[in-house]
């Protein structure tokens, strides 16, 4: 009967979940993202401005973690590990918190050069690899965090996991970050191939009429100006004198031929 009553609520939980738009794949993925955002903050700068949300969650994720890890440990599971440094972590991680909250709102009286979802850039230390802020962002940093989990959890095992997870969350986040940009690049690039293939067939449609209508234009020609009466009295007249004396004679004997 137990079993039984477990099944069903564990059905009736999932039911309940898939009703509201719930899924245990977005709860996954909003605790990797807070989980990560942990790890960004002591390692980034110039956050967006609609992430000062985000980090304030974030935050008071690592404080809700960290509470119950010392609830669980006092009260249910005295083996886990002692916490010996995750308090300085919190305290240090709403520090920079702030901080960076602060920036965002100094921020506002410039242009806007940030993107307003941004998860900050690597900050200028990182510049000693030489290389571009995604590459930095993408390998650099998770692999250096995850060398620092590894070596803090010598003494704070709780630290040194927190930390670790939080480094493959970052490095899972950034590639599905690059996915979806190189998505959405290659949907701009198909946009514009169909455009332009739109375009040409609208043209191919659009030719045709064109030129029967260029065929059936009418084309008015300027008529060459009409020779008045008086034209070739005017041009005697333009002669030289001399001209004019020998020319008077043929043009008297043309009326004497005509009667």
């Amino acid at each position: 009967m137990a079993g039984v009553r477990e099944e069903s609520f564990a059905g009736d939980l999932s039911s309940a979940m898939k009703r509201d738009g719930i899924s245990l794949a977005m709860i996954a993925r909003g605790g990797m993202y807070l989980l990560s955002l942990n790890l960004l903050v002591f390692l980034r700068r110039q956050f967006g401005e609609r992430m000062t949300g985000d980090l304030c969650v974030a935050c008071g994720f690592s404080w809700c973690c960290s509470w119950l890890y010392g609830v669980l440990r006092v009260w249910l599971l005295p083996q886990l590990p002692e916490a010996r440094l995750t308090a300085f972590f919190v305290y240090g991680l709403s520090g920079l918190t702030a901080y960076h909250i602060a920036c965002t709102w100094l921020r506002r009286k410039k242009a806007a050069t940030i993107h307003s979802y941004s998860r900050g850039r690597p900050m200028g230390v990182w510049r000693i690899f030489r290389a571009e802020d995604e590459i930095v962002a993408r390998y650099f940093q998770p692999s250096a965090c995850a060398l620092v989990a590894i070596s803090l959890a010598r003494w704070d095992k709780a630290l040194g996991w927190w930390i670790g997870a939080a480094s493959v969350a970052v490095f899972v986040e950034e590639q599905v970050g690059r996915v979806q940009m190189r998505r959405r690049v290659l949907d701009t690039i198909d946009g514009r191939i169909e455009s332009q293939a739109l375009y040409g067939q609208v043209q191919e449609r659009i030719a045709p009429v064109s030129a029967k209508a260029s065929q059936t234009a009418i084309v008015e020609m300027a008529e060459p100006p009409m020779h008045t009466a008086g034209g070739l009295g005017n041009i005697v007249a333009r002669l030289d004198p001399e001209l004019q004396k020998m020319l008077e004679p043929a043009e008297a004997a043309k009326p004497e031929k005509e009667k």
